[in-house]
């Protein structure tokens, strides 16, 4: 009996010595590196982005993007200035209030920018210069405020004819003019979708006026030993564009929008149809910076050729 425990507990001794050694150990899983990290903040933006991660179009072509969001514009200066970002995927006047603030970026695509002017669910303003003496919710210093101003200037108005209420919090921003505090509001997706089912009314789509104000940028370091993943990620946008283009938005919709981080709303019927990556006119990025200039968010003498060509230009090569 003696002999059998003995022989036991030599078992049982061996088995722990084998295990401290490692023969059993279970390996804890190696963190995989991405090859991209870009900052974003929620806006439809995002959508052929997160479509592509869940299609496997960033697996099917071998890059590792990591998406990670940002909470304000702080953030995003801070992150970047270390080095902790590669990019970023936001509006135009940003890229070019960093340049000119030292962390200089730069564009390489335009992005979507889908913004709505949206009146009250009672609304008369019908036309253009009907909003003279009206209010108009923006977030201030953004592209939609840029865009705010491009469209009075078109109603042959100026700002003092028109008063534009600084509201950053979309939500905040829609419940006040569903409340009737303010006459209009510039909103992008979901939050125009959204406010529409509330009986807001779709006053004017600034797709109309056919100019880039929101985009993805780098900086010179990832544009000089990461320009293959940043093809790639464009190559893997291209596709989810056409994916999205050509399935029913609520086949796909709802899984993407909550990895982006959107409220959870019923998904759209339908949205405007998206552009593949699309390469920024130097007139736009021009007319940006003017505009920020007359509000001196940038100085008088900035250059704003900071868009790089060389990522779309090579593509366009191979293909």
């Amino acid at each position: 009996m003696r002999l059998k425990a003995t022989a036991l507990l030599c078992f049982c001794l061996g088995l722990v010595s084998l295990a401290s050694c490692g023969l059993f150990r279970k390996e804890k899983p190696v963190a995989v590196k991405p090859d991209l990290v870009i900052g974003y903040f929620p806006s439809s933006d995002m959508l052929p982005f997160y479509l592509a991660l869940q299609q496997g179009y960033f697996d099917s072509l071998q890059v590792r993007p990591f998406f990670l969001r940002m909470e304000s514009k702080l953030q995003c200066d801070t992150l970047y200035r270390k080095g902790r970002l590669d990019g970023c995927i936001f509006d135009l006047t940003d890229a070019l209030r960093m340049s000119a603030q030292g962390n200089r970026i730069h564009p390489v695509m335009g992005n979507e920018g889908c913004f709505y002017l949206l009146g009250t669910p009672d609304s008369t303003i019908l036309t253009h210069p009907a909003l003279k003496d009206r209010t108009i919710a923006v977030a201030s210093y953004t592209a939609a405020d840029y865009l705010a101003d491009r469209l009075i200037r078109s109603a042959g108005l100026t700002n003092d004819e028109v008063s534009k209420p600084a509201i950053g919090d979309d939500v905040t921003r829609m419940e006040m003019l569903l409340n009737g505090q303010v006459d209009a509001g510039i909103f992008r997706e979901p939050y125009s979708t959204q406010a529409v089912r509330r009986k807001a009314l779709k006053l004017y789509s600034f797709r109309e006026l056919d100019e880039i104000t929101t985009v993805t940028a780098f900086s010179q370091q990832a544009l000089n030993k990461k320009a293959e993943s940043i093809r790639k990620l464009i190559r893997a946008y291209d596709r989810a564009v056409d994916y999205m283009n050509s399935h029913p938005v609520r086949s796909w919709y709802r899984s993407v929008a909550d990895s982006i981080g959107f409220p959870h709303w019923k998904a759209p019927i339908r949205i405007a149809p998206f552009h593949r990556a699309r390469p920024i006119p130097q007139a736009h990025v021009d007319s940006a910076a003017q505009w920020m200039k007359r509000y001196e968010l940038i100085p008088a003498g900035f250059s704003a050729d900071i868009v790089d060509r060389t990522v779309l230009n090579s593509l366009r090569k191979k293909n």
